[in-house]
């Protein structure tokens, strides 16, 4: 091994650098709630990517769950000029919450070791308010 290794990387690490900072460059973070966030930047342009807590939880403790406002959010995503993707739970709740726009069943192995046989499938629900054909 040569001493040049050491040296390359960090040219090489440099220059990930200004990419991700050219990219991320009109990037903004916003700690805002849903109900403030969704609204400030509604626009018929606009793609929405919200992951609320399950109503079901997954086999581990989920923060608010049982706090909030599902209905809320439903009513938020109703009147949107732009266009959302959520996933959820597969519940009956959420089913007839959403039951006007389009839900695609999906699944997924429930852990981060997809391999581990002890997993069990986890059914989730992803929901839009638009057609990908259009």
């Amino acid at each position: 091994m040569n001493g040049n290794s050491s040296a390359k990387s960090c040219l090489n690490l440099q220059e990930r650098i200004k990419a991700i900072s050219k990219r991320l460059d009109k990037v903004y973070i916003e700690h805002l709630s849903f109900e403030e966030l969704i609204p400030k930047y509604d626009n018929e342009n606009a793609l929405f990517y919200c992951d609320p807590p399950y109503t079901q939880g997954t086999g581990y403790l989920v923060a608010n769950s049982k706090t909030f406002q599902h209905e809320l959010l439903k009513d938020i995503l109703s009147n949107l000029k732009g266009k959302f993707i959520l996933s959820y739970d597969d519940s009956e709740k959420v089913r007839e919450l959403y039951k006007d726009f389009i839900i695609i069943p999906v699944e997924r192995q429930n852990g981060i070791n997809g391999k581990n046989p002890k997993n069990k499938v986890y059914k989730e629900l992803i929901i839009k308010n638009f057609d990908d054909s259009s």
